[in-house]
């Protein structure tokens, strides 16, 4: 996205105007398995399950098992390489001119707003992709859920399945008045808001299971959970439950190279020899912008909510098993990046901001975030 005017012989490039390149968005994706499951049960009265029996999850032997009155179970394999790549990118306002008739004439921009606020450039990649896995059972009008639920996720990616994700833009407003003429005359040019993200994962899951009733008594307590087989080899048995095991073992890779959020403003020298104006009576500003790259091997999100009126008979459990392993590198990069105003020639009665920007790179091998609540209703 690109605008770009010339000023000429008795010349402002842009003058008395507006000029605003904003909420523009440029994404490129790529996944290897993606997913979204869901289950509901409703009802007044809602009975599932064998009496007396927890829903349960097990990957201890030769094979993984689940069982319960409800369940979903989501599984995803993948051994291919996967790219992101979107770096092709310039929004730009950009003005010129020459000299005037007239010594000191002319301005690239004069009594104008330029603005490139609000854009995002973006580039993502996953190898298996998980989001909301879930069972909602039960509401405000379910009298008894005498019931059981799981969601059971396993995600693995092979060594070969390596993962990038590359993203870059140059965002600029660029101002240039030869010789006499000024760049920048009591106007505004303003780079704001806009952000790059790079972001590369190996496996991503968000698994979650609410049950909500007046009384709950569904499978048994205390709820069980061990991983005696190893990391990868777990048991959970509980009323209700998220089972979660993630393996990855491939390079996982977010980098953003070479990105420029800038206000320019250039003016030659005059015809007496100074320097001519880069603002006058201006305003530059850059400010809000971010640059990010983060690489993950493994992510999950796992929830457990069980509401029910808090008497003894209510004695329904609850549990989140989460295993993940990563052996893969993970690397993010953000280099080369450069955020600010530049100017060239004199700077008269003007201001520069450049203020709350950011250049981030993070690197995280196994992340997860797990909760269980018990409230009353």
């Amino acid at each position: 996205m690109d605008v770009d005017v010339t000023g000429g012989a008795t010349p402002t490039g842009i003058n008395g105007s507006s000029v605003m390149l904003s909420g523009n968005v440029s994404a490129s994706s790529a996944t290897g398995n993606q997913a979204q499951n869901s289950l509901t049960t409703s009802g007044a009265n809602i009975v599932s399950g064998a009496a007396g029996t927890n829903a349960a999850a097990d990957s201890s032997g030769a094979f993984t098992t689940a069982s319960g009155g409800n369940l979903v179970l989501n599984s995803q394999d993948n051994t291919g390489a996967i790219d992101s790549t979107n770096t092709a990118n310039t929004v730009t306002i950009s003005s010129a001119t020459v000299d005037g008739t007239v010594a000191g004439s002319g301005a690239a921009a004069s009594g104008s707003t330029l603005g490139v606020t609000g854009n995002v450039t973006e580039a993502r990649a996953s190898a298996n992709l998980a989001t909301n896995s879930s069972i909602t059972i039960g509401g405000a009008g379910t009298a008894s859920l005498d019931s059981t639920a799981l969601v059971m996720n396993s995600q693995t990616n092979g060594s070969a399945g390596t993962v990038d994700a590359s993203a870059s833009t140059n965002t600029t407003v660029s101002l240039s008045g030869t010789t006499d003429a000024t760049a920048l005359n009591t106007g505004t040019a303003m780079v704001e808001g806009n952000s790059t993200l790079a972001l590369a994962r190996g496996n991503v899951a968000q698994n979650t299971v609410v049950a909500n009733g007046a009384n709950v008594t569904g499978g048994v307590s205390p709820a069980g959970l061990n991983s005696t087989a190893g990391v990868l080899g777990g048991v959970l048995n509980a009323s209700f439950g998220v089972f979660n095991e993630q393996s990855q073992a491939a390079a996982i890779n977010a980098t953003s190279s070479g990105t420029n959020y800038q206000v320019n403003t250039t003016s030659g020298t005059r015809t007496l020899g100074t320097l001519g104006l880069a603002l006058n009576g201006a305003s530059a500003t850059v400010s809000g912008n971010s640059i990010n790259a983060s690489a993950f091997g493994n992510v999950a999100t796992n929830s457990v909510t069980l509401a029910s009126l808090s008497t003894a008979a209510n004695d329904s459990s609850a549990a989140v098993f989460n295993a993940q392993s990563n052996s893969g590198a993970i690397t993010s990069l953000a280099t080369g990046a450069t955020i600010g105003s530049f100017s060239t020639g004199g700077v008269v009665s003007a201001s520069v901001g450049v203020s709350n920007n950011s250049i981030s790179a993070s690197s995280i091998g196994n992340f997860a975030s797990s909760t269980v609540t018990r409230t009353d209703r």
